[in-house]
């Protein structure tokens, strides 16, 4: 048995599905946990479908946002942060043997919309200018672009680590754009 993460990058408010793949045929139950203490106990329980007689519970760790599919699939609707972890499988087959597998689940938060600011209301050519990206957001890359180019590692171009702050040492007219 293996699970999947269907999408396998999620983000805040999003839905993904634990998908199931080689589902054993005679299943008898199927019992999702979220491992937050590194062992699986019946308190870490999300929910448990038992196939044959078509019974859904619930366990501590359901949040009414999580849904079993017959085919062991275990969606999460509207994923906040906290639904990053462990997340445990354990099927039962009608002759007893368990089967389970394992997936860590990563949620990424929602990046605020940005904005590009400017201390230096005019420039001039041949003059520095710093433009800075807002909000500051903690573990966060900045990418720059001009007219949906990357920008290439020029002499006259400085970026601070994170690069936040896109330095032009000397302005050219071709710096003219979005």
């Amino acid at each position: 048995v293996t699970v999947e993460a269907v999408p396998p990058d999620v983000l805040e408010g999003e839905n993904v599905l634990l998908h199931v793949h080689h589902l054993p045929p005679t299943v008898q139950s199927v019992t999702w946990y979220k491992d937050e203490y590194c062992f699986t106990t019946d308190l870490d329980v999300i929910a448990r479908f038992i196939i044959p007689k078509g019974i859904y519970e619930t366990g501590i760790g359901y949040t009414g946002r999580e849904k079993i599919y017959s085919n062991g699939s275990l969606l999460i609707q509207n994923v906040t942060e906290y639904d990053s972890g462990i997340y445990d499988i354990t099927i039962e087959r009608e002759d007893g043997e368990l089967w389970g597998s394992s997936l860590k689940l990563n949620v990424h938060p929602l990046l605020p919309k940005s904005k590009v600011t400017s201390k230096s209301f005019y420039t001039w050519e041949g003059s520095p200018v710093a433009l800075m990206c807002e909000p500051k957001t903690q573990n966060t890359t900045y990418l720059w672009r001009r007219n949906s180019q990357s920008l290439s590692e020029e002499d006259r171009l400085k970026l601070p680590e994170g690069n936040r702050t896109l330095t032009l040492l000397s302005v050219v007219r071709t710096d003219t754009g979005p």
